[in-house]
């Protein structure tokens, strides 16, 4: 899916290349760039996500991020390198093409533009091979791009039932082999903080009777279900039914988003 935030802020505003990388970067996302941003899987319980370098990948235009599970947002993205590869066995002549990503600069604002955070977060690890031909290669890469001292100070307002939608800007920046400094276009992607919001009532969980509803009393103190898929992160982006996760408070029981803390003997 194509999404709008990234492909709008790619050609646009930039910042200046992070504090200790070379004043001759290169950013033109004739280098590397961000494609976007990959979309969560569900998978079984205690199942691993595996994130590859796959463009077909499924992707994502926004986020949400459950404060009644964790207080930061890590987005995988997929960045590619189109240099193609320098490289000649005959000369020989060695591979310089090869992009070392070093980190990621994020840059986050509310919906009127007001600046909210800025922060550098190191990569490591993260090296993006040459084009193969005129297909770029790409790598997955994960950045957390909201971090709990931007998130907390929400937290009062989202568990009174509100909303807020924040708007994050990254870019990557690293160095080939033969020592460029290179950067990505900067990509925008909005994520919205709730309460309880990623948690789901099926029929089965909820007692009608109680004074709270929703709630997952019937899931209390019974057998929790493994067949449902979970999110990798729980808390972000994909709902969870409640019965898988009712270590979390906010997954007991909720009216109009305040939590209940319905323990029913199950701590």
């Amino acid at each position: 899916m194509k999404r709008v935030w990234g492909h709008i802020l790619a050609g646009g505003m930039l910042l200046a290349c992070a504090a200790g990388v070379s004043t001759a970067c290169v950013q033109d996302n004739s280098t590397i760039f961000i494609f976007d941003v990959l979309a969560q899987q569900l998978v079984s319980p205690g199942t691993a996500c595996t994130y590859t370098s796959d463009p077909t990948q499924a992707y994502t235009p926004a986020g949400k991020l459950d404060l009644g599970f964790i207080d930061a947002y890590s987005a995988i993205f997929l960045v590619g390198n189109q240099i193609v590869p320098q490289g000649n066995a005959t000369t020989p002549t060695t591979e310089t093409s090869y992009v070392q990503i070093q980190g990621a600069v994020v840059h986050i604002t509310d919906v009127e533009g007001n600046t909210l955070a800025d922060y550098t977060q190191p990569v490591g690890g993260a090296a993006i091979a040459p084009a193969q031909g005129s297909v770029p290669s790409y790598e997955a890469i994960s950045v957390e791009i909201l971090n709990p001292s931007t998130t907390e100070p929400l937290r009062s307002f989202v568990e009174a039932g509100g909303t807020r939608q924040l708007i994050t800007y990254t870019y990557f920046y690293g160095k080939t082999l033969g020592g460029q400094s290179v950067q990505t276009g900067q990509f925008g992607f909005p994520v919205t903080v709730c309460y309880g919001c990623l948690v789901s009532y099926s029929q089965s969980d909820v007692d009608e009777s109680a004074s709270i509803v929703p709630n997952c009393l019937l899931a209390v103190g019974s057998a929790t279900s493994t067949s449902l898929p979970v999110p990798c992160t729980l808390g972000e982006d994909d709902s969870v039914d409640c019965s898988q996760c009712l270590g979390y408070p906010v997954c007991r029981g909720s009216i109009s988003g305040i939590v209940s803390n319905l323990d029913a003997g199950s701590d």
